[in-house]
């Protein structure tokens, strides 16, 4: 029973990859001017695959009705994954634009709007900027506040 199972799944994900394989050549042909076609071919890929593990699951005898509750579990968690590591790499990305399109330098004053933030850049890394104020103090400014804030450089 177990081999005629595994048989059979091995040939519904067969098909699943030649019916992928041909729905993907047929969008390509229809869309080949068009540049948003990639949009449609990752959702014909997921619909593919859904279809494919629905089909799947009925031939092993897996039920359902929980499904929903972990796919939307697995959502929620990786959303929460995301908006955790989103502040970290928007930093990141913001350093090294600035890094490498070489805006800001070490030694220039700027001054961060509307906040009116000012100092003498002392370090640029990959989260944050330095700046020592007039008094002497060291202000530590995260690089993604520079592309959203107004930002004069002197």
């Amino acid at each position: 029973m177990e081999q005629t199972k595994i048989l059979i799944s091995l040939g519904i994900i067969a098909i699943a990859l030649i019916v992928n394989f041909f729905l993907n050549g047929y969008l390509n042909r229809k869309l080949r001017e068009v540049k948003g076609k990639l949009p449609f071919a990752g959702l014909l890929n997921i619909f593919v695959l859904l279809v494919t593990a629905a089909v799947l699951m009925s031939v092993w005898g897996i039920d359902a009705s929980n499904l929903w509750v972990y796919i939307t579990s697995l959502a929620g968690l990786v959303a929460i994954g995301f908006v955790a590591v989103w502040s970290i790499l928007s930093n990141v990305v913001a350093g090294v634009y600035l890094l490498l399109s070489k805006q800001i330098k070490k030694g220039n004053d700027i001054v961060v709007l509307p906040e009116n933030i000012k100092g003498k850049v002392m370090k640029i890394s990959a989260m944050f900027i330095e700046l020592e104020d007039s008094e002497g103090y060291s202000v530590y400014i995260p690089n993604n506040m520079i592309f959203q804030r107004f930002t004069k450089i002197k």
